[in-house]
């Protein structure tokens, strides 16, 4: 992930379910890899973070 977010501007993380997926892949996509964007947006020391559920 960490290469995911080199030399970029800005950061704006979106996803949804679908209408065919369970609660298990929401929490997969939707949750943990926000999380996972976000603590690699901090170790490059982006100071924002924008997802567009907020």
């Amino acid at each position: 992930m960490d290469k995911a977010v080199d030399n970029m501007k800005a950061i704006i993380f979106s996803a949804g379910p679908r209408p065919k997926t369970g609660p298990d892949k929401t929490t997969a996509v939707d949750k943990n890899r926000a999380i996972k964007l976000i603590d690699a947006a901090k170790m490059k020391r982006y100071r924002s973070f924008c997802n567009d559920k907020l």
